[in-house]
């Protein structure tokens, strides 16, 4: 096991090799193994399946996929130097082999099996619960069974419990990536994300006619274009679109302003997909646009991009999208992930930490959803597909109601099952997608970056402060109250790597932290707006005092001075802006003011007398709303020598990161 022909297997796929090998040993009959996308698994299971054939046993590999299943014939062959029997429609059948690669379409229909099979293999083994599998699997009641995928999660929240014997769980994706074997990421995404109201969920995901309505709607296909152009005009990229169709009209807008791309979906051609797929593997294609397609499966390397226009609620789909772009490149330049939606929040990102398990997902029943039936047969609890709930029949119940009946297939035992549902319980009836305008999306990168220093800082405080035992509530609310002065400067990826110090059960944790971003950003903000208006309370009570002062101290005016009319003193000219913040940002106010000076000297004399900062708010993008009071007055005309966008850079400068400048004006 220490070498294959051609391959030389790393340490990480040497222990989850062996503990495959232990969990047989065990008396576990059906293995699910998981390791991240791109770590290898093919290779893995290619070299398990080398140690049954040297015991003289067949093995079948299962994929449900061509592209899975041409990947699987080319590294056994190549590997294991031994002709390759293929199972699957259209090709011709070589019995004799050792080794069969069989489609799960094709062979769950078959009466004729191989034989002699002592190792089942199931390719993307989180589709392995239907019954077409079961059907395949129950033909081979004494031969071990090893289901592989990198994200052992069921469509329907039901686990593995009824199909596997034990998991074994490989190395995380953050140490692939911090070793180099899985290449690092920079995510740039939007507040403007699409907006997924009305759409109606299915079992696995959302619908996609309805999908693509909601998108197309939202955001063009020039915006998406112009985006890549931004961010990614010199990487090969796949598109993740909502809907077939989608997925052409993006490939057309590329190709009408001559970038080379191609559009993918299930009804092309076998010839056609495989040469579209050479073709970008060679580089003669930049862009590859698909719909459910390149998820899975796809084996190229040199990905530097991935751009997704599809809202999605399953967490496979998405850390698969995610995992085309992981492969390290020959650069060793970091992915570009661009989310358009809000898949990112919701699902959290490929370096996490996630917790598999065989058991089924807990069901929250405050925030049920509608849809789950339980099988009449077995008991099996699933949501039906979408094509299931399209009514066979429906008659009026005696108070009027529309009942609708329908068909489905019991994914645990293939039973055909009858179920029923109301015209106000149906998604398909009454309701409707969510139309809105453009979104026009501003794409910033997000901060991602750690602070070794504010990590140690926050269990510091927590040692310190002895909140260990503490609430997650308690623990937050005293890191806010600790480091309000600087919470600001707080990243998103300093929030994500607190979250799992304070909860380290926590799911979901890019959600979280995002939300605990967006709080201390919000509590900072409530903080300054405060302390301004103490100060200027403060500073009218001084104002107030001043006559006080006079009477309290029995000041008399001279007699010759007596009907001499003195003029009220004048009162102290207020400065524009907040001096609280024109204190904290005051070096980058005064270079922002000579970068200023070098386009328009007036303007920036203006402001150095006249204007002040009156407020520096960060975005979820770390990007910076800068707010300039000015007072007043016929100077002012002069900030129109400059237009929007040279503020916008200038300050830019200034504040070392991108700001966008808005103008306050303070009357008289």
């Amino acid at each position: 096991m220490e070498k294959t022909n051609f391959y030389q297997l790393r340490d990480y796929q040497k222990l989850w090799i062996n503990q495959v090998i232990n969990s047989w040993k065990q008396g576990n009959r059906a293995v699910l193994a998981q390791l991240p996308t791109g770590a290898g698994k093919t290779i893995c299971f290619v070299s398990i399946a080398s140690l049954f054939l040297k015991a003289g046993e067949g093995v079948l590999v299962i994929a449900h996929r061509l592209e899975l299943i041409e990947q699987a014939v080319n590294k056994l062959s190549h590997i294991l130097q031994t002709e390759i029997g293929i199972i699957k429609y259209k090709v011709t059948p070589k019995p004799n082999c050792r080794v069969q690669v069989a489609s799960i379409q094709t062979i769950s229909h078959k009466k004729d099996l191989p034989q002699n099979i002592g190792l089942v293999i199931i390719d993307e083994a989180h589709h392995a619960t239907t019954s077409s599998y079961r059907r395949v699997l129950d033909a081979y009641p004494s031969a071990k069974i090893l289901g592989v995928t990198a994200t052992p999660k069921r469509l329907d929240g039901q686990g593995f419990k009824d199909l596997f014997d034990d998991l074994v769980v490989g190395v995380s994706a953050a140490e692939l990536i911090s070793r180099g074997y899985l290449s690092s990421f920079k995510l740039f995404a939007t507040d403007k994300s699409i907006d997924t109201t009305g759409i109606t969920k299915g079992k696995i995901d959302f619908l996609s006619t309805e999908l693509a309505l909601a998108v197309n709607s939202q955001i063009s296909l020039e915006e998406i274009l112009n985006i890549w152009k931004k961010y990614a005009s010199e990487e090969q990229t796949v598109i993740f679109a909502a809907s077939v169709q989608h997925s052409r009209n993006i490939a057309q807008i590329f190709r009408r302003h001559h970038i080379k791309c191609e559009h993918l979906d299930s009804d092309t051609r076998p010839d056609e997909r495989a040469s579209i797929i050479e073709k970008y593997r060679d580089g003669k294609i930049q862009i590859l646009t698909n719909y459910q397609i390149i998820s899975e499966g796809f084996d190229v390397e040199g990905i530097g991009c991935v751009l997704c226009v599809r809202p999605t609620i399953s967490e496979t789909l998405w850390l698969q999208m995610l995992g085309r772009a992981l492969r390290p490149l020959i650069t060793r330049k970091p992915a570009t992930l661009i989310d358009l939606t809000d898949n990112w929040k919701r699902l959290g990102l490929p370096d996490e930490k996630r917790k598999w398990s065989l058991e089924p997902l807990p069901i929250n029943q405050s925030n049920r959803e509608w849809g789950l039936i339980k099988c009449t047969h077995c008991t099996h609890i699933f949501r039906p597909l979408n094509d299931e709930l399209k009514p066979q029949y429906s008659e009026i119940t005696n108070n009027g109601t529309l009942l609708y009946y329908h068909l489905a297939i019991c994914p645990s035992c293939g039973q055909e099952i009858e179920f029923q549902t109301s015209e106000h319980n149906n998604p398909h009836y009454g309701k409707r997608v969510k139309i809105k305008t453009s979104i026009h999306p501003e794409i910033q990168e997000i901060d991602l970056t750690t602070s070794p220093v504010r990590k140690r800082e926050i269990y510091n405080m927590i040692i310190t402060k002895n909140l260990k035992n503490a609430k997650p509530s308690e623990i937050y609310k005293a890191i806010y109250m600790t480091f309000i002065e600087k919470i600001s400067e707080f990243t998103l990826g300093d929030w994500r790597a607190i979250v799992p110090l304070v909860e380290p059960q926590e799911r979901w944790i890019t959600k979280k932290a995002y939300e605990l971003y967006v709080e201390g950003l919000n509590r900072h903000k409530n903080r300054l707006a405060a302390l301004a208006f103490r100060e200027k309370n403060r500073q009218k009570e001084l104002l107030q005092k001043v006559p006080q002062q006079v009477a309290q101290e029995n000041i008399k005016i001279p007699q010759t001075t007596k009907n001499i009319k003195t003029a009220p003193p004048e009162k102290p000219p207020e400065k524009a802006g907040i001096p609280l913040i024109e204190k904290k940002y005051d070096k980058q106010w005064q270079l922002s003011l000579q970068h200023l000076a070098k386009q328009s000297q007036e303007t920036a004399n203006f402001l150095q007398h006249n204007g002040g900062l009156f407020a520096v708010e960060k975005t979820i993008t770390q990007a910076l709303n800068i707010t300039i009071e000015v007072w007043k007055s016929d100077e002012i005309k002069c900030l129109k020598l400059l237009h929007q966008e040279d503020f916008n850079r200038i300050f830019s400068i200034g504040f070392n990161q991108a700001a966008k400048v808005m103008f306050r004006l303070k009357w008289d």
